[in-house]
Parts: structure tokens; sequence; C-alpha cells
């Protein structure tokens, strides 16, 4: 699912697709990909990725790394620069993430968010605030979060930490519940 020419080859065996368009891709307005890295190794991944870009996209534009994809955490300032908060197993932990860029690939009808993230799959999956998107396609197959729930139920809040009413409101119109 996620095209070979994307990434690096260094990251394309854990790279994964989390998230709205996981849950269901004829709503998604975009794809999310996440590639995992390891501590401390952000910033150089994101840097990595960018110079691949460069060598081989032509349609792609740099995002601002120092952001979070979705907003999540845009209300606590301390962390809106580079970390993503997750409720992984009942505690909360600190992920460090970086937006990379958004490429449209050719014969692609959305375009690819790239996402390096120092973390699992699963840690990834628990921080999401929408029971819904707790959802990834992986080259292994399909994998589900402790508290997802089909687009055929009404979605639940997993945490208030990073969903408004607006937020809760846009999800259930996508879904229809």
């Amino acid at each position: 699912m996620i095209p070979n020419t994307l990434l690096p080859e260094q990251y394309r065996a854990d790279a994964f697709i989390a998230g709205g368009f996981a849950a269901c891709p004829a709503l998604a307005s975009d794809i999310d990909v996440w590639i995992p890295v390891s501590p401390g190794t952000c910033n150089a991944a994101r840097d990595e990725i960018l110079q691949y870009l460069r060598e081989t996209q032509d349609n792609f534009s740099e995002q601002d790394g120092d952001t979070s994809p979705r907003g999540r955490i845009q209300h606590n300032v301390a962390l809106a620069n580079s970390q993503l908060l997750s409720t992984f197993e009942g505690y909360h932990m600190v992920l460090g993430l970086r937006r990379v860029a958004t490429v449209n690939v050719v014969g692609a009808s959305l375009p690819y968010h790239l996402i390096v993230v120092e973390g699992s799959l699963d840690d990834v999956l628990s921080s999401f605030d929408i029971s819904t998107h707790q959802v990834a396609l992986t080259p292994k197959g399909v994998v589900k979060g402790a508290d997802w729930t089909s687009i055929f139920e009404p979605p639940v809040v997993i945490t208030e930490k990073y969903t408004t009413p607006q937020r809760l409101e846009k999800i259930r119109a996508r879904y229809a519940r």
C-alpha cells in the first residue's frame, strides 16, 4: 500500500499507514505514513528522507517538521513543537515525532503525509484520541489498537486530551454516527 519509491529502502519494512485512511480509505482526505525510528534519531531520519525525496520525487512539499501532524497537542505549548502524547497502557508517555513532507505520487488519488516517530506501531495507535482511527495497515496486514472500533460503530473518545468538540463532531459526521 505504501509505494516502494516513497521512502528510502531502510525505512520501508517498518513504515505503516495509520489513522483515517486505515479506518476507511473512501472517506480519507490523505494518507498518513508513520515511519518508526530509534530514540534520538527523528531529525536525522527526517533529513535523510527529505534528501531522498529531493532525488526521487517531483511533486512533494516539505512540511514544517516542528509541529504535530494533526494538532493533537496544540493546546500544550510545551509539547507542541515535536512531541505526541500517548496513553499507552494507562500512563502518559511522550513520543518524539517530526513531520517530513506531503508527497503526491503519480497514480495515487490522495497525498501521502510522511511522519517520523520515535515509537512503535503500538505506541502510535495508543496515542490516537478516537477509537475508529486506532488501526494500521502494515506490510504484514491490519493491526488494531486495544480500543479500536469499526466505522460501523459510533466513534469513542479514548482520551479527551486532544479531542475538541469540533473534532469529535467532524469525526462523527465523517462516519455518519
